[in-house]
């Protein structure tokens, strides 16, 4: 059996222009899974740089809260960073 795998940048890892949500939200919608690659990198997090907050970025708790209102089944969520996140929201949502 085939898999089509389709890919749309719904947003940055923290440019608060949410833009692309659209784009996402419309995939989402004609999907039967949807995968969410998500965390931080090195404009929030480094040996320079120091967070302000433990969770993951406003903008992508944003989308995940917009896809959770479209999508058939569980959002599955990847996070890349290279340190503790507060993944409360994310682990208990519906």
């Amino acid at each position: 059996k085939l898999i089509d795998i389709e890919f749309v940048n719904g947003c940055k890892i923290k440019d608060p222009d949410g833009s692309g949500f659209s784009a996402a939200i419309e995939l989402a919608r004609s999907v039967d899974i949807v995968i969410l690659f998500g965390g931080l990198d090195q404009s929030i997090e480094g040996e320079s740089v120091d967070r302000t907050s433990i969770t993951v970025p406003d903008i992508q708790l944003s989308l995940i809260h917009q896809l959770e209102k479209v999508v058939r089944s569980s959002i599955h969520v990847v996070i890349i960073s290279g340190s503790g996140l507060d993944l409360t929201y994310i682990r208990v949502s519906p």
